[in-house]
């Protein structure tokens, strides 16, 4: 596993030389955000873990808006016509960011509102008892306090 010192400098040469839209600068950008998901585990101190989700969903949202850019410059922006890989994939994206959200944020409302749209996206392309979508319910339920 690369931890974050390793991943960081990786997607700062992506950021130089490909778009928010490219497959390379998404895949680089995914790797560093799941670094990012595995050092919170290994950190003691909420402020660390604060910076550490602060930098998470800055990127998360860079990302997102990579994929923005992708769906902007598609002809027809029916969710049915992206790719399925292409679309499980930014609902995968779009989780990570909702549960970066309810813990930085107080007012829950934006991310549980993310997540009840990623559920339902993300239930096209799983079974009803997959671990994926447990885990999703299981975070909306924690937020709703269910």
């Amino acid at each position: 596993e690369k931890n974050i010192g390793t991943l960081l400098p990786m997607f700062g040469e992506s950021r130089k030389v490909f778009t928010r839209s490219s497959w390379y600068y998404q895949e680089s950008g995914e790797r560093l955000l799941q670094g990012y998901f595995d050092e919170l585990s290994n950190v003691a101190s909420e402020s660390d873990r604060m910076r550490l989700c602060k930098a998470a969903l800055v990127l998360a949202d860079d990302l997102l808006a990579g994929y923005d850019s992708i769906n902007s410059n598609n002809n027809n922006s029916n969710d049915d016509d992206k790719g399925d890989a292409h679309a499980l994939q930014e609902n995968l994206l779009r989780f990570k960011a909702a549960k970066l959200r309810l813990f930085l944020h107080p007012d829950a409302s934006q991310p549980i509102s993310e997540l009840q749209e990623t559920l339902q996206q993300l239930s096209v392309y799983c079974p009803s008892n997959h671990q994926l979508l447990d885990e999703l319910q299981q975070t909306l339920n924690d937020a709703l306090g269910i």
